[in-house]
């Protein structure tokens, strides 16, 4: 396990900020990157026949070290995840399809897909 720990400092939606959108949107890739990277590092992962002509302690070593990068990782996508559900639970929700996200109409409050009659 690894000693990196990320502490979660929630955003505060506001009129004058990012909006909820974009905010979704910006996690949203960034998970995405972030688990392209898991991919590929699990792609990665020592092979013990990269290690054959070395001491065994070598293959170990090269083992922990990639399991340390997994892990922080991991705690990444977690950290974002965490502050995504933040976000969302901030943003209003569209009273005709429960959509979280900025309003369309700030009258009615609904989003665009339901302003235009488009259910999701």
């Amino acid at each position: 396990m690894s000693s990196v720990h990320f502490s979660f400092a929630p955003v505060q939606i506001c009129l004058n900020g990012t909006s909820p959108d974009e905010l979704v949107e910006q996690h949203e890739k960034l998970l995405g990157a972030l688990r392209g990277a898991q991919e590929a590092l699990t792609a990665a992962a020592p092979n013990g026949r990269d290690w054959q002509l070395k001491p065994a302690e070598s293959f170990a070593h090269a083992q922990r070290e990639h399991a340390k990068r997994a892990d922080v990782l991991r705690l990444l996508v977690l950290a974002v995840e965490r502050e995504l559900e933040a976000i969302l639970d901030q943003a209003p929700a569209c009273p005709g399809c429960g959509r979280r996200g900025t309003p369309a109409s700030r009258s009615s409050n609904l989003c665009g897909r339901c302003l235009l009659g488009r259910k999701p």
